[in-house]
């Protein structure tokens, strides 16, 4: 009888795993489905748009804005060491 409960104790735990992983890949999933295209607007119309929705957000979630560059146009990015001798 305890071989029997304990077999059952441990479905229930890999069940309750499961359920668990589900629930926050449907969340994920929900949150990705959520795209704002926004590159042909101004940039003053998505200020409009972020602002609002960045503070009605929960304080562990955070906004992360993905920025297209145009493929015709050059891009130069540089960046300054902390220390003179540091690369």
């Amino acid at each position: 009888m305890t071989g029997l409960a304990f077999m059952a104790l441990e479905l229930a735990v890999v069940a309750l795993v499961l359920v668990l992983l589900n629930a926050r890949d449907r969340r994920r999933d929900r949150a990705v489905a959520a795209v704002l295209d926004m590159a042909y607007c101004d940039h003053t119309d998505v200020w409009a748009v972020v602002r609002p929705l960045a503070g009605q957000l929960l304080p562990d979630v955070a906004v992360v804005i993905g920025v297209r560059v145009d493929p015709a146009r050059p891009v130069t990015v540089s960046v300054a060491c902390a220390a003179s001798g540091s690369r």
